[in-house]
């Protein structure tokens, strides 16, 4: 049983080597410019990635759409509506 409890009890971590000087410096300004620490920074982006991820599972096991006509049709009509109540 202790080891159970220190399972739980160690912070996980993640080591990256071999970071180009360049990434890393393009990385430390953009979490200063956004007022971040750099852990928090890749924290932020590891997790767009899996919701990123989990979206395109998501989409691809979505059965298709039909829509009677060419997508590009229906963009055309609607973008053609919509000029039509501007220029009203």
């Amino acid at each position: 049983m202790p080891g159970a409890c220190y399972k739980h009890a160690v912070a996980n971590h993640i080591q990256m080597k071999n970071v180009p000087d360049d990434l890393h410096r393009q990385l430390h300004e953009l979490a200063e410019r956004k007022g971040v620490t750099l852990r928090d920074l890749l924290l932020a982006a590891a997790r767009r990635e899996i919701e990123r991820e989990t979206f395109r599972e998501r989409l691809a096991a979505a059965p298709p759409v039909h829509l009677g006509q060419p997508a590009a049709a229906v963009i055309e009509e609607e973008r053609a509506r919509r000029d039509r109540e501007v220029g009203d």
